[in-house]
């Protein structure tokens, strides 16, 4: 196969160029992002509700204690730990730390953060196309396509795993693995010059212009790069979500099944299982503290990774159709539609609804499964750069959806190795590369067609268009444009800002910023009591959210001591649960009425008998925010008059068993 336009390939250029192309590849997604989501960035575009007020409670506790597993603000007197719930991100704990040297307001950070993932995924996407020999125009354009997907745009409430720069990066590194690029011997190269200090001057040039030491060959420069890059990328997974590390180790390990039959299986194998277990050694680093925490303490039998069913593994499996089908908010209405009565009606619709791949990336997807038929007796011997990667593109799909479809292989490995994962639909990013990949496989082939076609009505007229130049680049660049366009009106919907509840947000931020300024309060306690993370929503941590000093009761790990005495006190009746409360050290009760009517739906939430019986106990009337949804009983009166009525002496006394209850 000949080159489809006047591009040199993407290795052969400097490193300044290569760093100039991805620059511009960012650009782009930014141009984009401008386009998809005219929001205010100081603002909350979609609503807090469900998983998303978790992220943005995990986000300011990276920014306040440098990373997610302690608060002290939170989780009550002791602070929260949450080692039962680990988050092995750190990688984003570092780009938050960053945004936060910036500003303090959250929803500035989170809008931040959410949409440098835009940017990150396209730049990687493009790096990884363009590694794999697909001409530079194209390479960047399936770069914005793989990261504008639904799923990207679907997931704000999973922000961290819609943050999956990383995935083309472990892509790339399965297919070498594959294709042996990380093992090429010397033999199968130029012989080394032995003699030679330096390669030629033109060599050296066609490499960014570095002269090699003395006995190298280009070859070898570039194995030796490429395992760098790969040692490199084994470390990012590592530190990127347990979910894409847990997939990334299963194309590793597919691509030491397809060496089985090679010549140099041998060394190829080594390959593979080295950056499997160089992957799984930097995970089970990030998951260190929580091992130690479990060590100490013991693993909770009630937290969420420990109640985990393994038929959640096909409840959150992937389909087959879901790929092929139309993202659910198409701008085509009738296929809006359509998508719309396959949800209703199919069996075992959740998340997975978003892996929905687009019409490009279908077309390869659909493509590497006749590959797996077609190649069937053909002669294994290569004819192109890029044709040598199809192949293992087909192989690796093919082991993507098995392991991710519902009753596939993710599924017998949360069965009967007990696996704690569940959402195997997840792995859709996975196949939307590979078919991404050979989509630019197919249409580096019909651009081809397109400049020959043209070059063929031009001799007509004698005017031949050249090999080289700018009438074969601007078809190139038309036709990657046009792509692009049509890529991302299928793929893609217009993000509308949801102003519905900014209201509502402003009063509560102002109520809770003023009990944040008032000195006389330090620790409040929350109610409704709810656990977390098994109960959403996360409502709770609003308090959290808008304050610089308080400290709040809800966050402490489910199972856990301050839990655990929480649902105790969720049994008492109300008099004597504040007695608890004060005895414990809290200045005042903070409730939610806004939730209680959320998780009381039918209506048996009475809100004036609620707050009565409260006030009754302490004889203070509570202070409102101003759309009424919160309000805050103080608790300095009640606690004066218990000291009155038991003496001194004995409320510390009760004071030191309720503390002592509240940690055993």
């Amino acid at each position: 196969m000949q080159k489809t336009s006047s591009f040199q390939n993407f290795d052969e250029y400097r490193l300044w160029q290569k760093i100039l192309i991805l620059l511009l590849t960012a650009g782009i997604a930014g141009i984009l992002l401008s386009l998809l989501y005219p929001i205010d960035l100081q603002r909350p575009f979609t609503p807090l509700s469900g998983d998303l007020e978790g992220v943005y409670y995990y986000m300011k506790a990276v920014i306040e204690n440098g990373w997610a597993y302690t608060s002290a603000r939170t989780g009550g007197i002791n602070g929260a730990e949450l080692f039962d719930y680990p988050m092995t991100d750190y990688f984003f704990y570092g780009i938050l730390r960053v945004i936060g040297l910036f500003t303090k307001n959250i929803y500035l950070v989170f809008n931040l953060f959410y949409l440098t993932g835009f940017i990150l995924t396209a730049v990687s996407g493009a790096y990884a196309f363009l590694k794999l020999g697909i001409s530079i125009p194209l390479g960047v354009v399936l770069g914005q396509l793989y990261s504008f997907t639904f799923y990207h745009q679907f997931r704000v409430g999973h922000t961290w795993l819609s943050f999956y720069y990383v995935v083309p990066l472990s892509c790339l590194t399965a297919l070498w693995l594959a294709e042996g690029k990380l093992t090429e011997q010397a033999g199968n190269c130029p012989k080394r010059q032995e003699n030679a200090g330096t390669v030629s001057k033109k060599a050296g040039s066609s490499a960014g212009g570095a002269d090699l030491p003395s006995g190298w060959s280009r070859q070898d420069s570039g194995l030796f790069r490429r395992r760098g890059i790969a040692f490199a990328i084994c470390v990012l997974i590592s530190i990127s979500g347990f979910y894409y590390a847990l997939f990334s180790c299963a194309l590793f390990l597919t691509a030491f099944l397809i060496n089985l039959s090679s010549e140099e299986r041998k060394r190829r194998g080594l390959a593979s299982l080295s950056c499997l277990f160089l992957t799984a050694f930097f995970v089970m680093l990030t998951f260190l503290p929580t091992i130690l925490y479990w060590r100490r303490n013991g693993q909770s039998p009630t937290s969420e990774l420990s109640v985990r069913d393994a038929s959640d593994a096909e409840s959150f499996g992937l389909k087959i159709i879901q790929l092929l089908l139309p993202q659910g908010r198409h701008r085509i209405l009738p296929l809006q539609k359509m998508v719309s009565a396959y949800n209703e009606a199919a069996p075992l619709v959740n998340e997975n609804m978003t892996v929905s791949l687009g019409l490009v990336a279908a077309i390869g997807f659909l493509g590497l499964l006749l590959v797996l038929f077609l190649r069937r007796g053909q002669n294994t011997q290569r004819s192109s750069d890029q044709n040598e990667w199809i192949a293992s593109l087909a192989a690796m799909n093919l082991a993507s959806v098995l392991i991710a479809t519902v009753g596939g292989l993710g599924a017998f490995v949360s069965y009967f190795l007990g696996l704690p994962i569940r959402s195997y639909n997840r792995m859709g990013v996975f196949i939307s590369f590979f078919s991404l990949a050979f989509s630019g496989i197919l249409l580096e082939a019909a651009f081809q067609g397109a400049v020959g076609f043209f070059r063929g009505r031009k001799s007509e007229r004698k005017e031949e268009l050249p090999e080289k130049g700018w009438g074969r680049t601007g078809v190139v660049l038309l036709l990657s444009i046009l792509l692009l366009a049509v890529g991302i009106y299928d793929q893609t919907y217009t993000v509308e800002t949801d102003r519905s509840q900014w209201e509502t947000l402003d009063a509560q931020e102002a109520f809770i910023r003023e009990l944040d300024q008032d000195e006389s309060i330090n620790y409040v306690f929350q109610l409704p009591y709810l656990r977390f993370p098994t109960d959403s929503p996360y409502q709770l941590f609003r308090g959290y959210l808008f304050s610089d000093r308080l400290h709040w009761s809800y966050g402490g790990m489910d199972g856990r001591s301050e839990d655990r005495w929480e649902s105790w006190l969720n049994t008492l009746e109300v008099r004597e649960k504040i007695k608890q409360i004060t005895w414990c050290g809290y200045d005042g009760i903070y409730v939610d009425l806004s939730l209680l009517e959320m998780l009381n739906e039918d209506g048996s939430f009475d809100r004036e008998a609620y707050l009565g019986e409260i006030e009754e106990v302490t004889r203070v009337k509570p202070i409102s925010s101003r759309d009424g949804s919160l309000c805050y009983f103080s608790l300095s009166k009640y606690r004066r008059r218990l000291i009155r009525h038991m003496g001194e002496e004995s409320y510390r006394e009760w004071c030191e068993r309720a503390v002592a209850t509240m940690n055993n």
